[in-house]
């Protein structure tokens, strides 16, 4: 059998399981955890649709497919130069450092400031680690080009988040528009399209429990860890 259509099933496959397991574990959260991490409109200062008491946990399935799916990468690809190479070690520590501010904020509800610094440092780790926007060849301009691009997308899809399975849906949009990219730019076969469907499977099982009328939100561990994603790999993918 070609070996590309072998890699198309096991990619397809690993989709599909990344639905099913978000699906799974975003209703066991429902189920299991309706006081822990949950929200109203007059507990915080995140304005909901809805005023009953529901979970802000669904970002966690977000956050587990994407290192499983760094895991089953290492595991088929260990000896691979993308697995070594400094931008995805970049990629990985901002987004664990973007779910961790995430979390933060869910429990404590950081001040603006706070969460406006974590941000910064979210980009700067992409840039330093080679994850940039080349837009004018002038390192301090793309630089703060780079910045304002992973900090505005944060700062989006948290607000988007305000309604039910609006992030979620723009959020998928998003990471299907960029797989076609990888496809037409035969790049498809890579950790950065099989993170893009884990992430993108992921949300797919988390919509059937954030449609509306929602049942549980992604909340900013969600969103911040979403925003930071995005923005890395779209930098890779389209610059």
């Amino acid at each position: 059998m070609d070996s590309q259509l072998v890699l198309s099933l096991i990619f397809a496959l690993f989709f599909t399981v990344a639905i099913v397991f978000s699906y799974v574990i975003n209703g066991l959260l429902l189920k299991f955890s309706r006081s822990l991490g949950s929200r109203t409109d007059h507990s915080t200062h995140i304005i909901r649709w809805a005023s009953p008491l529901k979970p802000s946990l669904g970002g966690f399935s977000f956050y587990i497919l994407f290192l499983i799916s760094l895991s089953a990468f290492g595991f088929v690809a260990h000896a691979s130069n993308d697995f070594f190479s400094s931008s995805l070690f970049g990629i990985v520590l901002a987004v664990n450092f973007g779910f961790l501010l995430g979390l933060t904020d869910d429990a404590y509800n950081t001040i603006p400031l706070l969460k406006f610094c974590a941000q910064i440092f979210c980009g700067l780790v992409l840039i330093f680690t080679n994850t940039m926007i080349h837009a004018t060849g002038i390192f301090t301009i793309d630089a703060l080009v780079t910045l304002l691009w992973v900090v505005g997308l944060m700062n989006s899809i948290n607000m988007l988040d305000n309604m039910d399975g609006i992030s979620g849906s723009v959020s998928l949009l998003i990471l299907a528009a960029m797989v076609v990219v990888l496809g037409v730019e035969h790049s498809f076969f890579s950790v950065t399209a099989l993170m893009m469907l884990a992430v993108g499977g992921s949300l797919i099982g988390f919509l059937f429990h954030n449609a509306h009328p929602s049942r549980i939100y992604m909340g900013d561990t969600g969103s911040q860890f979403l925003g930071v994603f995005i923005a890395a790999l779209s930098i890779q993918v389209l610059w």
